[in-house]
């Protein structure tokens, strides 16, 4: 899936921007696409704008998965699609739980081979990966998961360097949850899982652990779960 982090307040030009990036990943990956479905309403504007630079025809669904948190205040339609040589690209505005693409996906894959792209993901803010049911892993800045334990995370440094950093406090606090959810995935975690206590350096060097607020903070933004 091609998706980028998510920025609260788009404009029509940043969609487009988002847009062409996602056409110039499929031309470098050399991915042939036949057919832009966009998906009912958040979908449809970059769908159209992609289906128009890559000269492919467009066609609508609309479906909102029940185990994530869409609106659902509409039925599910799922439409017959012409027969295609290439690829069916699926397109969202926004994948937050990555439930909705990945069951429209499954839907057409059995047909056809299918690419999905959203302009913007959310998963990274609701620890998608961290909470998985399956297998603990790590949510990256794209809402990926890394699956490999010890992962090393470019965006946090060692925990006793952790004061030296530009992080705030609940850039901390939010690492430090991730950890706990994930049973220390991270290559730095300083957590132990199993008696949720830090080892080693606490954030702060008087020896004080995140504040409440923050810890809560960091619980609160796994609140909104995702379509």
């Amino acid at each position: 899936m091609i998706a980028r982090p998510l920025n609260p307040y788009p404009t029509y030009a940043d969609i487009q921007i988002g847009c062409h990036r996602i056409v110039n990943k499929i031309m470098r990956d050399g991915v042939l696409i036949d057919c832009v479905m966009g998906l009912v309403r958040g979908g449809l504007v970059p769908a159209t704008i992609i289906s128009h630079i890559m000269d492919v025809p467009m066609i609508t669904a609309t479906y909102s998965s029940h185990n994530g948190a869409g609106q659902r205040k509409h039925n599910n339609h799922l439409p017959n699609i012409p027969n295609i040589l290439g690829n069916l690209l699926i397109v969202d505005d926004i994948c937050d739980s990555g439930y909705t693409l990945s069951e429209v996906s499954l839907f057409y894959q059995k047909d056809y081979p299918v690419k999905t792209a959203a302009i913007y993901n959310k998963r990274n803010l609701n620890y998608m990966c961290e909470v998985s049911p399956h297998k603990p892993a790590w949510t990256l800045d794209s809402g990926l998961c890394w699956p490999d334990k010890d992962y090393d995370d470019p965006r946090y440094p060692p925990w006793n360097m952790i004061n030296a950093s530009k992080l705030t406090e609940d850039e901390k606090c939010q690492y430090l949850f991730r950890c706990i959810l994930s049973q220390n995935f991270e290559h730095d975690c300083p957590c132990d899982h199993r008696s949720r206590s830090l080892s080693g350096q606490s954030a702060d060097q008087s020896g004080r652990q995140p504040s409440r607020g923050a810890w809560r903070r960091a619980a609160h933004s796994r609140g909104a779960h995702q379509r």
